[in-house]
């Protein structure tokens, strides 16, 4: 078990399993978000890579993003 929270974002993993999330930081142009993640896949709230806020599922390779499926995204 690996638990690391600051006052901007944080993670709790259980082996393959965790959260994490991040805190909107208007003066860096980052939104807030919140996933939960399962060994390579993840499903995320908010807007990490996708350039919109909405709900995401995604795939890892090589800790790299190989897949992503909007299941609804923002207009």
């Amino acid at each position: 078990m690996h638990i690391h929270i600051t006052s901007d974002n944080g993670h709790v993993l259980f082996g393959e399993y965790g959260i994490s999330w991040g805190n909107t930081l208007s003066d860096l142009g980052l939104s807030g978000y919140f996933c939960l993640n399962a060994g390579r896949h993840s499903i995320e709230f908010g807007d990490i890579d996708q350039g919109k806020p909405g709900v995401y599922l995604v795939t890892f390779k090589d800790d790299e993003v190989e897949e992503s499926k909007a299941l609804w995204q923002a207009k």
